[in-house]
């Protein structure tokens, strides 16, 4: 069906598979239709990518190689607790954690859980930051039932399978001609919300951000909200082999 969802034909009998927290719109008749066959196509983002870091949070604090960066609105915290960098702050406010790259990373992922945070462009989310303040980022707009992406000049709005206390998985990667913005309900099924041409992006990226942020960084909203809790956890980045 144009626009809802892409067209492939099952035979009879097929076990047909469900993609977590989605569904299909399935119809059922003996007429022949011009569809492609259903193919499960599999994850190969990480074949010719090796582990460069990770970080679990399995300590009480912040790594030395992170520095905080928290809005100055009241009650604006983070904490590491519990295997996650966990936020308390009111919905458009930041409050994230940076970390300087290596050179050569490709692919940065983590799993965020948008808890009750109110935020929308300030959702939690993840960022790639390259010279010359470009960017790219993914987050959660949960209130909104919706992903945000953006590269520091449009944002783009994806309605899917987001909802408040729904823990999902956010990706990064960069190719050889593309920046993509992917997410997941597993961390095993990914599905695309957005590229950028890699020509946009000069070089490596060479800082990562996790947490409540504006596309420019360290600013508020402006704007009160009620205050709320989301957390990051299972911080990956990945590098060419």
């Amino acid at each position: 069906m144009q626009d809802y969802q892409e067209a492939a034909l099952f035979d009879p009998g097929e076990a047909i598979p469900l993609v977590p927290r989605r569904g299909w719109l399935l119809w059922v008749d003996e007429q022949p239709h011009d569809a492609p066959k259903f193919v499960v196509k599999p994850d190969t983002a990480y074949q010719n990518r090796k582990l460069l870091w990770e970080e679990t949070f399995a300590g009480d604090r912040l790594a030395a190689e992170w520095t905080p960066a928290l809005s100055k609105v009241a009650n604006t915290r983070v904490e590491v607790r519990d295997r996650a960098f966990r936020i308390h702050a009111q919905g458009h406010v930041c409050a994230y954690a940076e970390r300087a790259l290596p050179a050569g990373v490709t692919l940065a992922q983590c799993e965020v859980d948008p808890g009750d945070d109110a935020g929308m462009t300030w959702g939690v989310g993840l960022e790639l930051l390259w010279p010359g303040e470009r960017l790219a980022r993914v987050n959660v707009r949960a209130v909104e039932g919706r992903f945000g992406t953006d590269d520091g000049k449009e944002q783009g709005l994806h309605p899917s399978f987001v909802a408040p206390n729904l823990a999902v998985w956010l990706r990064l990667r960069v190719e050889a001609e593309q920046v993509v913005a992917e997410v997941s309900a597993d961390g095993a099924w990914w599905e695309v919300l957005k590229t950028w041409p890699r020509a946009s992006y000069a070089g490596d990226p060479v800082a990562i951000r996790v947490g409540k942020m504006a596309p420019a960084g360290n600013q508020d909203a402006g704007q009160a909200e009620r205050e709320g809790n989301c957390l990051v956890s299972e911080v990956r980045v990945y590098g060419s082999k």
